[in-house]
């Protein structure tokens, strides 16, 4: 293993060689550039939503998180993953259930109305 790949055990195996060459061309359509494929990826995960209040401001706290990551010479690849709405997923009477799967089990344990496990 080279000193760069020791750099980027994970990233080197995601995009270095030719048998990579796919991978490194989506990239390239989604704006990485020749130098972003010598640096380590950090993955940031972004539960940033327009469908909750709760949520709204999560981009805001992912880019500031993207940009510590540039700044130690990484690159950024924020992605997102699922957004919980308590106030969406409540049902009527059960105020603030949570918007867990271990809310649906003590609703349907306790003899609520609601999807139970």
């Amino acid at each position: 293993m080279s000193d760069q790949d020791q750099k980027r055990p994970y990233s080197s195996k995601v995009v270095d060689g030719v048998e990579k060459a796919a991978a490194r061309a989506m990239l390239h359509a989604v704006g990485f550039d020749a130098s972003d494929f010598k640096r380590a990826q950090v993955g940031i995960a972004s539960t940033w939503s327009n469908l909750t209040p709760c949520n709204m401001h999560i981009n805001t706290l992912a880019e500031a998180a993207a940009e510590g990551v540039a700044s130690a010479n990484a690159k950024p690849v924020t992605f997102n993953t699922i957004t919980v709405s308590d106030g969406i997923s409540m049902l009527p009477g059960h105020a603030l259930l949570p918007g867990v799967p271990g809310g649906d089990r003590r609703l349907h344990r306790n003899g609520g109305s609601g999807p139970g496990l």
